[in-house]
């Protein structure tokens, strides 16, 4: 693989990736398609990893929460 050295402002840009995208020129021509990589150092961990066994287990059960319940949670994250 090849490898180019860019600098501090691009570098800046290709860190609010969120996928791959399309560098294009001024004419609309793509010249490159870059894919962001995932640093797992930069996302905290939510809580403990679910085993096999409880995923299962929450998807057998018959506990359901309304739609009117969740969406107000949602909104509260966002």
């Amino acid at each position: 693989m090849n490898r180019m050295v860019i600098d501090a402002a691009l570098a800046a840009k290709f860190q609010q990736l969120d996928g791959p995208t399309e560098l294009v020129d001024a004419a609309g021509y793509v010249v490159a398609v870059v894919s962001p990589q995932y640093d797992p150092a930069l996302y905290e961990t939510v809580g403990e990893e679910l085993s096999p066994e409880e995923i299962d287990r929450r998807c057998r059960s018959d506990r359901r929460i309304p739609a009117a319940e969740i969406i107000p949670r949602l909104r509260k994250l966002a």
